[in-house]
């Protein structure tokens, strides 16, 4: 069937849960059925638009804005699911306006702006699979493996939309589905909705210990905290360098800062990696830190451009000696030591403990100190049946 798109084309409104029907429901095996009526794809002034009601899109800038649909299905320990689409309609028109963009949004004074601009090189990648099995993940006490199901596919050069409007997929579990664990959560209600199997795989939940990546504080005894801004080379000087212990050898000096890194190539997740920075330390052969010595250091953007921006601010920390195996590193390049940077904030962070939770349902970050900690306080009240850690953003940074 070839539909040539001129004005308008809308299907009528339904439920998202019209959209697909569970046909065959086992603990090993769930066979689902889309029949997806509600839909439409509109010309505008630039671009076609294509829309389903409810399901969701990609964030990325600039890639093609096609709606799609994620299906979370549970698994027992140690277990993996396969699927086989065992049907198909598809449905192709013929666009004479290329397919919106996702927006990238540009604050303008007050307001904000949505700039649609296309990403060359993420519209030609754009022929995707009807079904796509991502990667294992973990919510609370469970253990799913999403399916990404994405009925558009765009084809640039043929100006086309390939719409599989019927299709029936079979998902096999594999693994030991006769395992049993009770385990009273108070999330039932959540997991019918975020869960396609809850029925059958509500004896799967299984503890795991929640660990957050952080500083590698228990390595020293000493520690200082200071920031950046600008991409560019910076110094500290001996205003901060004195703060230093008298017994500190400007040998064993080492900074350390943690960035942000994808996983599995989607800018929604990601997790905190702690990077070593390479440092000139400019303090002579006595020793000591004395006045006029200064330690030099870049600021570089070691994250993916497709993370979003918080702050342009770096938290930096500086330490000596200490349980390292490695040398620290240090620059060998030739500086323009006149074009630094003064770091700025310095002061010493006393390292209190640090522990590994598993008692803690969320936790709750806010920007700063006073900036939305009581909405925070708040929200935690509402929710007392959880137990939330409250930490600033600056904190999670650090």
């Amino acid at each position: 069937m070839r539909n040539y798109i001129l004005v308008l084309l809308i299907i009528t409104a339904s439920l998202l849960n019209a959209n697909y029907k569970v046909l065959e429901r086992s603990p090993q095996r769930m066979v689902i059925h889309f029949n997806i009526k509600d839909f439409s794809i509109s010309e505008g002034e630039d671009f076609t638009f294509v829309n389903i009601p409810n399901w969701t899109t990609e964030a990325v800038p600039g890639t093609p804005d096609l709606p799609f649909i994620i299906l979370n299905v549970a698994i027992p320990p140690g277990g993996n699911i396969k699927t086989k689409l065992i049907s198909k309609n598809r449905e192709n028109y013929i666009l004479t306006k290329p397919v919106s963009p996702i927006p990238r949004i540009q604050k303008g004074g007050k307001t904000f702006d949505f700039i649609y601009e296309i990403d060359s090189e993420l519209y030609t990648k754009k022929i995707v699979e009807t079904v796509q099995v991502l990667n294992e993940s973990r919510y609370r006490y469970y253990s799913f493996v999403p399916i990404k199901i994405s009925p558009f596919s765009y084809n640039t050069a043929a100006k086309e939309i390939t719409f599989c409007s019927n299709l029936i997929l079979q998902i096999d579990i594999e693994g030991d589905t006769s395992f049993r664990n009770e385990i009273h959560d108070k999330f039932d209600l959540i997991y019918k909705d975020f869960i396609l199997n809850y029925e059958t795989s509500k004896y799967w939940r299984t503890k795991e210990i929640k660990k957050i990546n952080s500083m590698s504080f228990e390595k020293s005894d000493f520690w200082y905290k200071f920031e950046v801004e600008q991409n560019a080379l910076h110094k500290l000087t001996y205003e901060e360098l004195s703060q230093l212990p008298s017994f500190c050898e400007p040998d064993s000096i080492r900074i350390l800062t943690m960035y942000r890194k994808i996983i599995n190539d989607d800018p929604q997740n990601y997790e905190f990696e702690l990077i070593e920075v390479p440092v000139l330390v400019d303090a002579g052969n006595d020793g000591t830190f004395d006045k006029d010595d200064n330690v030099y250091f870049f600021k570089e953007n070691h994250e993916d451009p497709r993370l979003p921006i918080y702050s342009t601010r770096k938290i930096y920390w500086i330490t000596f000696g200490g349980e390292y195996k490695n040398k620290p590193l240090r620059i060998n390049d030739v500086l323009n030591k006149n074009s630094a940077i003064p770091a700025g904030n310095f002061r010493r962070k006393k390292i209190t403990g640090y522990s590994t939770r598993e008692d803690i349902d969320a936790i709750i970050i806010y920007p700063e100190e006073n900036v939305f900690r009581s909405q925070s306080e708040e929200f935690r009240d509402i929710h007392s049946e959880l137990s939330f850690e409250l930490k600033s953003q600056q904190d999670i940074f650090d």
